[in-house]
């Protein structure tokens, strides 16, 4: 629902339904105030909390030497830090599709050594698309395999260092 506002573009006055609101139940409308402001005071601290917490585990991320570590008075520590990847797929497709020529396998007479049947580059591609990818994620020891440095095609961002605190079983 769009916030209302009076005829000058306000929203700082009521709307016709907050006014009966006041109109018919004076007390509770200024309850109701009272606990809007709260609310507001509460999520502006909130967010301000969160900034602290956010430079408190990236402090804590840097000072660490180990990803764990049971600190007395405190609990089990454990850092963590995550990554995302945004991969280049459509440039990925077309390099492995272009190596795909120059691997395909070939069927040798055992006896004569002649090649007698080669692998389509088109089911040299497949298989290789297939050794290198897997629906959500590129299998980057495979396509170290192929001589594809994967960031050339991948851009790796990491998230905001997590702290975890389990407390200590006495």
């Amino acid at each position: 629902m769009p916030i209302e506002t009076d005829k000058h573009g306000s929203w700082h006055t009521n709307c016709e339904r907050a006014d009966q609101f006041k109109d018919s139940k004076p007390e509770e409308f200024k309850t109701a105030l009272q606990k809007l402001a709260e609310l507001e005071d509460i999520r502006i601290q909130i967010k301000e909390l969160r900034l602290i917490e956010t430079d408190l585990c990236k402090d804590i991320y840097e000072l660490m030497p180990k990803k764990e570590m049971d600190i007395g008075g405190v609990g089990r520590v454990t850092k963590s830090m995550g990554s995302s990847k945004k991969w280049d797929h459509e440039s990925l497709w077309y390099t492995l599709a272009a190596r795909a020529q120059d691997k395909r396998i070939s069927k040798v007479d055992p006896e004569t050594g002649e090649v007698i049947a080669r692998e389509s580059v088109e089911a040299a591609t497949m298989r290789i698309l297939k050794e290198c990818s897997y629906v959500s994620y590129w299998r980057t020891g495979k396509l170290e395999e192929y001589g594809v440095d994967k960031d050339e095609y991948c851009e790796t961002t990491w998230t905001k260092p997590g702290i975890r605190i389990q407390g200590i079983k006495e």
